[in-house]
């Protein structure tokens, strides 16, 4: 080796150990405070080194020229000289020198030095980044034009991970053990909950328990003891026609007036609240930002025809991401229980979502989304109070066991062999 080609084997070592430095400590930087973290850093955001990419192409251009000197050496030996016999042998000796400490050397010393990483090693680096740059340019853009002859948009890097990707990735690592089920499952909740509407959350109209606006203070005292909620809606004639809220505070403020108590909750000033309304079409990601801004925590759901669908509070907005909420007051109902010999009892609100799930069957009936609104279809009217009827379908028997206020309460499942 000659003296000029020792120099530029030495300058191939320093860029691998380079890279890895970078590599390793990229993440660090962005965090740290100081003039001399602030000085490399510079020069890394300079020469768009952060990630090593440039610092690569360096190193192969580098070894490039490198190689191409031993050729010139191999060209100016004698076919037949001792020294052309050894040709084979210098170059593999060239070779293990090469792999010993551009490849598996710096490896180790790169990622035990990361904390020495001082600004000089930059400045070595960028002065042959400028020599190569040119050929660095060249190579770049021309990539580009090709990416974009083969449909390839440049644009998107590795770095551009799309929705479907991570949740491949979160059930990869749920099945792997290294996310607990509630967090992989309050991830997925993130990302389905763009596409949700308040349709799909309210509480429906059915279920609304609301003031009538002629009820006296007593009277709304007491439908606050009775249901533990701390806002109420508020209306006159019916629930289409919806005239405020009332909150659990207002109603204490007026309720030490013992004069009060047998006025009208529609005459007594400031004690309604202006209604928030929202259409059924509303998208929730979009509604939480508004009732964050306006510090609104109860909304009524509008149909296309103006009359009142649901109701949604912030609670049933923050449910759809970290799941049920439940507090003292909650009855514990659950829609679906097991019974010993394998047969189900189901509650008719139940979603037939979760019925195909449980069943491993798929309902065919379009616009349906309760376990009622199916055995609706299918009974053909309106159940009577505690009509009980059968409904056998998909493989399985729907027993009708309780009906109240024309809803079908529960219903036994099982097997239509059994």
């Amino acid at each position: 080796m000659t003296g000029w080609q020792t120099v530029a084997f030495g300058i191939l070592i320093l860029f691998p150990i380079l890279e890895i430095m970078i590599t390793a400590t990229a993440s660090a930087l962005e965090n740290r405070k100081g003039d001399e973290t602030e000085a490399v850093s510079s020069v890394i955001k300079d020469f768009g080194v952060k990630r090593g990419q440039h610092i690569r192409t360096t190193w192969l251009l580098s070894g490039v020229f490198y190689l191409l000197s031993l050729t010139g050496l191999f060209l100016v030996l004698k076919p037949y000289s001792i020294a052309g016999y050894y040709r084979v042998i210098v170059v593999l000796l060239h070779l293990f020198l090469y792999l010993l400490f551009c490849v598996y050397l710096p490896v180790y010393v790169g990622a035990a030095r990361t904390e020495n990483v001082r600004k000089y090693f930059y400045v070595v680096y960028s002065f042959f980044y400028r020599i190569v740059w040119p050929v660095q340019m060249l190579l770049g853009e021309t990539a580009l034009f090709l990416a974009r002859i083969f449909g390839v948009n440049p644009k998107r890097t590795a770095l551009d991970v799309t929705e479907e990707e991570i949740l491949s990735m979160v059930n990869e690592s749920h099945e792997q053990g290294n996310l607990r089920a509630t967090e992989a499952e309050m991830i997925q909740n993130i990302f389905a909950f763009d596409d949700k509407d308040a349709k799909d959350i309210m509480t429906h109209r059915g279920d609304i328990i609301a003031l009538d606006g002629e009820s006296t203070l007593e009277e709304a005292i007491h439908v606050f003891d009775l249901n533990h909620f701390s806002r109420f809606p508020v209306y006159t004639g019916s629930l289409d026609n919806i005239i405020g809220t009332i909150h659990m505070k207002e109603l204490l403020h007026v309720a030490f007036s013992k004069e009060q108590y047998q006025k009208k909750i529609r005459d007594i000033d400031g004690l309604i609240r202006k209604a928030e309304f929202v259409p059924e079409t509303h998208s929730i990601n979009t509604l939480f930002t508004q009732m964050q801004f306006q510090k609104v925590h109860m909304v009524l759901v509008l149909d296309e025809y103006g009359q009142t669908s649901g109701l949604i509070s912030m609670e049933d907005i923050l449910e759809e991401i970290v799941g049920n909420i439940e507090d003292e007051h909650d009855d514990e109902k659950r829609l679906i229980r097991r019974k010993e010999n394998g047969d189900y009892l189901v509650s008719g609100m139940t979603p037939l979502l979760e019925l195909e799930e449980l069943l491993h069957i798929q309902f065919k009936e379009e616009d349906i989304e309760t376990l009622n609104g199916f055995l609706m279809y299918h009974l053909g009217h309106v159940p009577k109070e505690n009509e009980k009827f059968v409904v056998k379908a998909y493989g399985y028997k729907f027993c009708v066991l309780s009906v109240k206020n024309r809803v079908v309460e529960q219903v036994q499942v099982c097997p239509l062999s059994s």
